[in-house]
């Protein structure tokens, strides 16, 4: 399971890339600076790594405050991003999202201009790693693995099926 600490710093990445300063000129003089989402270049990055279409579209519509959508991609984690009451039902549906957003920074790394050997580590703690395209979990189940290759042994009749139980 992606950890809070990485998606914590997928955020950021994903604030820090898809965000600018604008210059707001006030009529009295002066002005002020605020954030504001690139929409287009973040719908296009999250469409590009398969990120759901109804998340899409749920932080589309919150793109004009950089603190809420930093807040919604945390929340994907626990799955409050999806219901607010049954959000537990919900965090398979986020971690799926949160792979693809780590997949797409992965994909757009050198066009992104951005560094991700802190991701990579921070996923080897998780128990990920990202290797051509995929994120593959380092399962530590090994029992339930073992299981299934006895299944496959009995299955399809090899010999020395005895050898392997050893």
């Amino acid at each position: 399971m992606i950890s809070r600490k990485t998606t914590l710093y997928v955020a950021n990445i994903i604030i820090d890339k898809f965000t600018y300063e604008k210059y707001n000129r006030r009529t009295s003089g002066g002005g002020y600076y605020s954030h504001i989402v690139a929409q287009e270049k973040l719908r296009d990055f999250l469409y590009e790594s398969g990120v759901d279409g109804w998340s899409i579209d749920k932080i589309h519509i919150i793109y004009s405050d950089i603190d809420k959508l930093k807040s919604y991609i945390l929340n994907m984690e626990t799955g409050r991003f999806y219901n607010l009451e049954k959000y537990t039902q919900f965090r398979k549906m986020g971690q799926n999202d949160i792979k693809a957003i780590i997949i797409g920074l992965f994909e757009h790394q050198n066009e992104l201009d951005i560094n991700l050997n802190k991701l990579e580590n921070l996923l080897i703690v998780d128990g990920y790693i990202y290797n051509n395209g995929n994120l593959y979990e380092v399962n530590t189940d090994v029992e339930e693995k073992i299981e299934l290759i006895k299944i496959k042994y009995k299955y399809f009749n090899f010999d020395q099926e005895e050898q392997f139980y050893k």
